[in-house]
Order: structure tokens, then C-alpha cells, then sequence
């Protein structure tokens, strides 16, 4: 094809994204172009823009790239010209707007137009519409549709899924029918294509669910990539981008994809994961009966051969999340007839390791678990030193740097810096290249409802590692960076309920140290870290624990999130007293914005609430309560907090005065439609192992046997916070029915709940 495009000299070609993909990829290696090309159109199936794609397109800057949509029951009903500038197209362009004579609606179940920015079902009016197919006069009934509100005009029900953006072009979201539940979420394949089409060695991929092993429906990612593609390295990149239901079990590397006669990949010819299995060159065979066992658990669990199992494979990164880690031990509980608790496997996450805890226990009855030295731990680096000639703090700010921009507090903090400074904010990002991290970060606030047109000259992306020395920049880039940055703003963490303290240090301590090191090299940078009501004593008080108030770690849950949060702060007081200046902020449970209702779907209160109307029943759990501060009020005092110097050195108690027991709050779910019976604590725990589809079964192992082994909250003051916001009009929203109410809505709206 490129030889005919440059022997005839075509000016206009018509292809779809596959074809369009593979000419890239050829002409990555061409020793010429087709310079008299002006025009590339592609329709049939979704454009991405890959590496190969961008690269021709910027080789030939005298051609147009549209992208055209439209079924074959109606043709081309849609268009959209992709501007000159390559380098700020996203990922997966729109659909652009209906072309003459056709009709776009975008409607809910019922019917109804779906305002901006909510997804619906595409429905095609117009002159081009077919009059049905040919002798198939029930599918014809099916798709081809009486008008809601004109019973004389016909439309064409897609089964595609799109939404309106603020400017009139419409997004293409993908095949109703690819949207899949796992685990009780449901998820868009094409977000996650859309991940890994934006990764610099890959050139085609796709996502599909399978369900290899009966009731193990997971994830599979397939990849077309180039030479140098590093399959471990790019799993590292999906899980740090994508929550953790989200992330594929698995990514087969192919040759190509398997192609329909149309041209359209064909997912139903992909090979099954275990055909596609090779040694690497670190192979270790499994050789004692004890490892054999463990590895075809392994292989068994996550749907794999079990000859590709080597002695020093991590559970987690072949694959494994917490679901499925729940369901290896109670299969290694059964195996070996031992009681063996989860922990072991995030101590221990090789097939050697867990081998030999096993074998210790089968022993002595018990394992050696891993512990750690915290004290050891919250040791700042020595050469952390705020030099004493460095220049006074600039005020008004005008660089911020902000970590964590991409989480759920994260996305309300940069928009409420956008909001309420003139500053330009520097977002550390996980990324390919920058073009892929400022579409990142602009798509988190257009999901919130946040994205403001203004804001796009002031974001600027960072790409780089929280968990990686130096953020893994440039000697170059790290060094302008210090010099340009008047504050920073460190929100970034990885959260993780489940996992083990060395599973998380990098990222929330080694991460947290070099937030540090940024802030004392250069103009001196106060900083303001996010903590977690959670670093505090679980003991019993019978006052208030004050925001000066510190723990001693042995009175913390031995949950490793919990922990690493704790050595960060050790971290920021130590650089406190080395004449850095911080706040830090204590926030309990952040649940959704007060009025939009907009929340984290893999927060625990959403599963928590998701799942028992899953179980349609909730625990009896003795006035157990939740500590509820929404996330539009999070952001609004911190930023405000923030930028008073008289604060500085001083930590706060984001918190409600108020705590709402479980049972009131599932009283309001019961109000507002939801059947739901109390049941008692150990047979609603019993329901849930049971559920492996459950949003709540990873939880498992936070919910303990018994009842008795479930502390309450304690009473926290916050009147360093009272201080702090005091005139700023900033109030807590009462957490009550009503707030609940704007929460399920969004829930249903947003498909997390069914209606």
C-alpha cells in the first residue's frame, strides 16, 4: 500500500484504524513517504492514537487525519478533523459532530437525552438510515426504532456507548457489549486499550474477558509491541495506573492480532493465555513436592500453564490481586491442612518463600511472619538539609508542584489550586511522554466535572515515579524543577488496604523522602503533605486525641498502608525540625463531593455499600460508625489551611465531629429503595466468602472472625483546623440522608449500581 500511495500519487485515502496502524508501523521503516497525501480518513472501528500513528502524521505535516463514524446500517454519520498541532491529539479522539442530514441522540434506559458529559446509548436518525435486514424482520424491529418523541421517524439502535462534550463533539466510549462486570465492577474495555495504545513500545492490543477456569472471569490484555517491549515493565505501568480491578491478570505478547474478513480484529480467535507461555532465561523449575503443589496453586488460581511457573515468580506479578489471593489461601489451607493466614502470602508472595513458610508451619504449627523496624524506617536521609541561605518563601505562590493529581483528593486539590490561585501547577504523572500525561490528568477533571477550558495553559506534567529516586527525571529536569517550584503540595500515595509494608514503602515513604529532598534543594519549599487519621492510636481514650498528638506504632493496626503512612509523617516532623516548613493534614474516611455526588469506586465505603446491596443484607456490627468528610470540603480547607505562613508547623484533624453509625447510614440505603436485611456479623461474613464477585471480598481479611475483634472509631479534636478556617465560609456538609441520596444517584447514574 505505501508503495502505491507513492507510485500513483494519491492525495485522499480511505482505511480503517487497523489498516491506518499497520501503515504507520511500515512507514516507521520507509525510506520515504507519500508527500502527496493530503487526506487520511478512517472509520469502522475505534482510532487510537498509537506512537506509529502520531510518527507519520508528524512526517507529514501537508495531510489531514479525520476520524469518521457511522455503522454499516447507516454509513458515515459523524466526522471530526484532528487539528494540526500532533502533538495535543489525545489518545482516542471524538467522533466530532453529526454531518448533514443525519441525527445523533444519546439517551438513557429510558429514553431520555442524557445531558453533557453522561454516557448513553448512540441512536442514529437521518436520510441515510438502511430500511432494515434483508429477511431478519424481528432483528430489523429490534434495532430500527419508533422515535420517542416522533412515532414517524426511525432510528438506528447502535449498541455503541458515547457522551457529549462541553463543546459539541461527541466521545466514543466504546460497545455496550464491551463493557464487562468483574468482581461487581463494571469496567470499559476501551479505557484500558486506551492505556496501553498510549505505551511507547506497543503498537496494537486489545482486552477481553475470559473465563478459562469456571467462575474465574478475569482480564486479559493482548499486545502487538515492538523488538525491545518489556512485558514486566509494562505490567508495572497498567498497575500503577489503574485501580486494581481494572488491571489485566494477564498480557500475552502476539505477532499480530487475528483479523475478521472485514478487517476488524477478531476477538474471538485470541489464543487462550497458557498457548502463548515461554521460559525466560531466569527460569527456575519448582522441584519439591511442596513447590509443585504451590505452583500449580498458582497456575490454577490465575489460569496459567503449570510449567510456566518458575521457583521465584511473585503471586502478584503474575497476575494475582486481591481476590484471587483470597481464593490461593483457602485452596493452600485445604491442600496442605494448615491455617495459614493471608498475611503469609504478601510476607511471602514466591512460589519459594510461601513454600517455606508452609513447610515452618506444617512444623511449628505457625510461620515466622515478616515484621519490620518502623522506628528504623522513619529515618530521614541525613543529607535532607534546608540550607540556611536559602531564599524566604515566595507569596503569592506561582509554582506549585503536586503529587498524587491523578487520585480522587488529588483531582479536587489541582482543581481547587486552578480555582482559587493564579499559580501554574507542575502534576507528577505516570506516563509515556507529556503528551500522554496532561491527557491524564485533563480527563481525571473531566470525569469529575471539574474541566474548566482555562485551566489547560496552567497544568503542566511531570512524567515521572513517586517511588523512584529522583522521580527517575533527568539530572536536568530535576534540577530546573527545584529551582522553579515555590511549594509543594504531596498527595500522592499508593492505597492498598491489603497489602504488606514493603509492597507499598517505595512508593509512600521512599516517595514522601523525596518530596522532602525536592523541598529543601534550591528556593526553600514549604511543604503540605496529606497524611490519614489512621497514623493515630486505635487505643481507647477518654479524651479527644489532640492534632499534636503522635502514636507509637505498636498501638497501629498491622495493615501495611497504615504503616507506611506513619513513617512518612515521621519523616515530614524530622524535616520539620530541620528547619523545613510543613503542614500535614489528618483526613478520616473522604467520601464523595457534597452536591455532584461524584465518588471513588474502589473507596471501601463505596464497596462497602455496592456489596451489601450485592448480599442484600449488612452486619450487625454494635454501633460501629464511619468518620465522613466529604471531598469538596477536603480540598477547599486545605488549600486554605495551606496558604496561611502562621500555620506552618502544625498538623490537622480533617474530621467530622459527628460519626454516622453503619447502621444508620444503611438505614438510609434502605430508605431510598434498597432491600436490606441486618443480619448477625458471622453469617453476613459467611454470605461473603461465598461471594466471590463480591466488591467487598478482597476485604475479606479486614473483616475478622469475630465481632469482638472490631474496634471503634475514637474522638479526634480538630481545633487547630477550627482556627484555620475561621471567615473562609469553608463548612463541613452534614453527613445525613440526604447526602446519601446525592450519593446513590450518582452510583446509578454512573451504572456502579444497578436501578
Amino acid at each position: 500500500l505505501l508503495s502505491t500511495l507513492n507510485q500513483e500519487n494519491i492525495a485522499r485515502l480511505f482505511l480503517p484504524f487497523v489498516g491506518l496502524q499497520q501503515l504507520a508501523i511500515v512507514a516507521e521503516k520507509a525510506p520515504s513517504l507519500p508527500t502527496h497525501l493530503q487526506d487520511i480518513i478512517t472509520a469502522g472501528e475505534q482510532l487510537q492514537i498509537s506512537g506509529a500513528i502520531r510518527n507519520l502524521m508528524e512526517r507529514l505535516p501537508g495531510c489531514t487525519l479525520h476520524n469518521q463514524y457511522g455503522p454499516s446500517e447507516s454509513h458515515v454519520v459523524t466526522a471530526f478533523t484532528l487539528p494540526e498541532d500532533v502533538a495535543q491529539w489525545p489518545t482516542l479522539p471524538p467522533i466530532g459532530k453529526p454531518i448533514c442530514n443525519c441525527h445523533i441522540h444519546l439517551l438513557n434506559e429510558a429514553f431520555q437525552p442524557v445531558p453533557i458529559g453522561v454516557a448513553g446509548e448512540l441512536y442514529i436518525g437521518g436520510v441515510g438510515l438502511a430500511r432494515g435486514y434483508v429477511n431478519r424482520p424481528e432483528l430489523t424491529a429490534e434495532r430500527f426504532i419508533h422515535h420517542p418523541d416522533n412515532p414517524w421517524a426511525r432510528l438506528y439502535k447502535t449498541g455503541d456507548k458515547a457522551r457529549y462534550l462541553p463543546d459539541g463533539n461527541i466521545e466514543f466510549l466504546g460497545r455496550i457489549d464491551h463493557q464487562v462486570k468483574i468482581r461487581g465492577f463494571r469496567i470499559e474495555l476501551g479505557e484500558i486499550e486506551s492505556l496501553l495504545s498510549g505505551y511507547q513500545q506497543v503498537q496494537e492490543c486489545v482486552v477481553i474477558p475470559r473465563e478459562d477456569t469456571p467462575g474465574n472471569k478475569r482480564l486479559v490484555a493482548y499486545v502487538v509491541g515492538d523488538d525491545d517491549l518489556d512485558i514486566s515493565a509494562l505490567k508495572e505501568y497498567i498497575r500503577q495506573q489503574l485501580p486494581d480491578y481494572m488491571v489485566p491478570s494477564v498480557v500475552v505478547p502476539l505477532t499480530s492480532l487475528p483479523l475478521s474478513p472485514s478487517g476488524k480484529i477478531d476477538r474471538k480467535a485470541l489464543p487462550a493465555p497458557d498457548a502463548a507461555f515461554s521460559h525466560s532465561s531466569d527460569f527456575v523449575a519448582p522441584k519439591t513436592d511442596s513447590q509443585i503443589r504451590i505452583a500449580s496453586l498458582f497456575a490454577e488460581i490465575l489460569s496459567l500453564h503449570p510449567q510456566s511457573i518458575s521457583l521465584e515468580d511473585s503471586f502478584f506479578e503474575l497476575g494475582g490481586h486481591s481476590l484471587l489471593a483470597t481464593q490461593l489461601m483457602f485452596r493452600i489451607r485445604e491442600a496442605f491442612e494448615i491455617n495459614l493466614s493471608l498475611r503469609a502470602l504478601f510476607d511471602y508472595p514466591s512460589v519459594s518463600d510461601l513454600t517455606s513458610a508452609i513447610d515452618q508451619a506444617l512444623v511449628t504449627g505457625n510461620y515466622q511472619s515478616q515484621t519490620w523496624d518502623l522506628d528504623a524506617e522513619a529515618a530521614l536521609d541525613p543529607d535532607i538539609q534546608p540550607s540556611t541561605a536559602i531564599a524566604p518563601i515566595v507569596s503569592p505562590m506561582e509554582r506549585i508542584f503536586l503529587t498524587g493529581a491523578t487520585g480522587f483528593l488529588g483531582t479536587y486539590l489541582l482543581s481547587e489550586l486552578l480555582t482559587t490561585t493564579t499559580a501554574t501547577v507542575y502534576c507528577l504523572v505516570r506516563a509515556e511522554h507529556i503528551d500522554a500525561g496532561k491527557e491524564r490528568l485533563l480527563n481525571k477533571l473531566e470525569a469529575t466535572g471539574l474541566w474548566r477550558e482555562n485551566f489547560t495553559s496552567r497544568i503542566i506534567p511531570i512524567i515521572g515515579d513517586l517511588g523512584t529516586s529522583g522521580f527517575g527525571l533527568s539530572a536536568t529536569e530535576y534540577n530546573n524543577l527545584c529551582q522553579a517550584i515555590d511549594v509543594v503540595y504531596h498527595a500522592g500515595a499508593y492505597v492498598n488496604h491489603v497489602w504488606s509494608y514493603p509492597l507499598l514503602k517505595d512508593a509512600n515513604v521512599l516517595g514522601t523522602q523525596e518530596v522532602l529532598r525536592l523541598a529543601s534543594l534550591g528556593k526553600l519549599k514549604p511543604v503540605h503533605y496529606v497524611s490519614t487519621i489512621s497514623v493515630l492510636s486505635t487505643s481507647q481514650t477518654d479524651q479527644p486525641m489532640l492534632e499534636s498528638a503522635t502514636a507509637n506504632h505498636d498501638d497501629l493496626p498491622k495493615v501495611g498502608y497504615v504503616q507506611t503512612k506513619w513513617v512518612a509523617e515521621q519523616l515530614v516532623w524530622q524535616a520539620a525540625k530541620r528547619g523545613l516548613p510543613i503542614t500535614i493534614y489528618r483526613p478520616s474516611r473522604i467520601s464523595g463531593h457534597s452536591q455532584t455526588g461524584v465518588s471513588s469506586f474502589d473507596d471501601l465505603l463505596s464497596r462497602r455499600v455496592k456489596g451489601c446491596i450485592q448480599l442484600k443484607s449488612f452486619p450487625s456490627w454494635s454501633g460501629l460508625a464511619e468518620n465522613l468528610v466529604p471531598v469538596d470540603y477536603v480540598s477547599r480547607a486545605i488549600v486554605c489551611l495551606s496558604q496561611q505562613n502562621r500555620l506552618f508547623g502544625k498538623a490537622f484533624h480533617l474530621i467530622n465531629p459527628k460519626s454516622v453509625s453503619l447502621r444508620e447510614i444503611f438505614d438510609w440505603v434502605r430508605f431510598l429503595g434498597y432491600s436490606l436485611e441486618e443480619i448477625d456479623y458471622t453469617d453476613w461474613r459467611s454470605k461473603l466468602i461465598e461471594d466471590i464477585e463480591n466488591p467487598l471480598y478482597p476485604y475479606l481479611p479486614n473483616f475478622p472472625e469475630s465481632p469482638s475483634n472490631i474496634t471503634n472509631l475514637i474522638e479526634y479534636d480538630c481545633r487547630n483546623v477550627v482556627d484555620g478556617l475561621r471567615g473562609s465560609g469553608i463548612k463541613l456538609p452534614e453527613v445525613n440522608q440526604d447526602l446519601f441520596k446525592t450519593y446513590l444517584s450518582f452510583f446509578r447514574e454512573s451504572g456502579f449500581l444497578e436501578d
